[in-house]
This record gives structure tokens, C-alpha cells and sequence, in this order.
């Protein structure tokens, strides 16, 4: 990929290293046209995400990095955080890997284009996960849903952008495939799936 459309960063695991990151997403966002409002939520999610793996992922461990990947795809900006630790991080790949592997089986015609998963910190022992797959037909899903339902207010009107973060948005909406509207036995069924994918003690 082209050095414009993709920028790494390699930040140490020592508080106020996130600056460095929140700074270059800002620029970044700042270049391919955000506003003002949203540079800022970036930067404040960034902040967030980068914390969380100095603090809790690599344990304020100075002999590791905390990695921080940028990509722009048209006029959308992907910000992918990754830490050094060995057994959360092995933990985050296998629920990617699991849950492609199950759309895949599952969905062969609308494959998966990204899988979001954040990570939120309460306590040392409570941690919360929110994984959000989005597959190649929820960008024109998601659009169709934002000129037919109320429920998006918090995607900027002026660039009309929309991310895999409104999908729980987009569920309430009469337009949404009803393949992918949650049930119980579908639930279920991705359980037992991941359970077979995931290093489970």
C-alpha cells in the first residue's frame, strides 16, 4: 500500500507516548477533510486505545512498543492499536480469526471486510470486549438504513460517512438484512463455533 494510504508507528509503553499518535491520526484525519469536532473524538479514542494497551496490554513494560497503524481508504480513516501482550493479544486474534472463519461458512457471498474490536478497561479483572464485523454489502446496507431511519445523529452531515460503528444503529432499521438481525439459536450457534477457535482455559 502506498506510504500516503498507510503510516505505522512504533510508540514506547510509557505514559504521555500516545501524544505522538494522537498528534499524527490528527493530521491525518485533518488532511483527507474531517471536522474540527471529529479530529477531536479521534484523538480522544486514540488517547484511549493507546493507554489501554500501554497500561493494561503491555504493563508499563519499557522493553515493549505499542503499535499503531493508520489507513486511509477514500475518505475514511482506520486506526488499529496493538500491544505486546502475548496472552490478551493471542486472545483478540483468534476471536478475529474465529469470527471470519465463521462468516465465511456462514456468509460465503458477503465476505468480511473488517473485524473493529475495543477494549475497555474498569478494573484490572473487568474488562469489556465490543467485536462489530462488517461485511462488504453494510456499506450500502448502512447508507440505505441512514436516508430511511432516524437513529444517526452522530454521523457528521457533511461528508455523510458512516463506519462498522453505526451498524447498532443501523439494526433498528426496517432496511436492515434480516440475515444478520441477532436471534437466539443464531447466537447459539456463533458460541459453540468460537469455542472450537478460541484458547479457552
Amino acid at each position: 500500500m502506498d506510504n500516503d494510504k498507510k503510516i505505522e508507528l512504533h510508540i514506547p509503553s510509557t505514559v504521555g507516548s500516545e501524544k505522538e499518535a494522537m498528534e499524527t491520526a490528527a493530521k491525518v484525519a485533518k488532511k483527507i477533510g474531517f471536522s474540527d469536532d471529529r479530529i477531536e473524538d479521534l484523538k480522544t479514542a486514540v488517547s484511549e486505545a493507546c493507554l489501554n494497551a500501554i497500561e493494561h496490554g503491555n504493563q508499563m513494560d519499557i522493553s515493549t512498543k505499542v503499535g499503531v497503524t493508520l489507513t486511509v481508504e477514500d475518505s475514511s480513516l482506520h486506526v488499529a492499536v496493538h500491544d505486546e501482550g502475548k496472552e490478551f493479544g493471542g486472545l483478540l486474534k483468534a476471536i478475529e480469526e474465529g469470527l471470519s472463519a465463521y462468516w465465511k461458512k456462514e456468509f460465503p457471498e458477503d465476505p468480511l471486510e473488517r473485524v473493529y474490536i475495543a477494549c475497555f478497561y474498569e478494573s484490572s479483572k473487568h474488562l469489556h470486549l465490543h467485536i462489530v464485523p462488517r461485511p462488504k454489502s453494510f456499506k450500502e446496507d448502512l447508507h440505505l438504513c441512514a436516508k430511511a431511519c432516524s437513529g444517526f445523529e452522530e454521523i457528521d452531515k457533511r461528508s455523510q460517512s458512516l463506519y462498522g460503528w453505526h451498524i447498532h444503529l443501523a439494526t433498528k432499521c426496517y432496511q436492515f438484512p434480516n440475515r444478520y438481525l441477532r436471534d437466539e439459536g443464531k447466537s447459539k450457534k456463533l458460541i459453540e463455533f468460537l469455542k472450537t477457535k478460541l484458547p479457552l482455559a
